[in-house]
C-alpha cells in the first residue's frame, strides 16, 4: 500500500513540476 501510495505522490510531483514549466514558459 505505501509502494502505491509513493507511486501517486510522485506522479503527482511530476505532474507539478511539468505544470509549474508551463506556466513559467508562458510568463517568459
Amino acid at each position: 500500500m505505501s509502494i502505491r501510495y509513493s507511486q501517486d505522490f510522485k506522479d503527482s510531483l511530476v505532474k507539478l513540476h511539468q505544470e509549474g514549466r508551463s506556466l513559467k514558459s508562458l510568463t517568459e
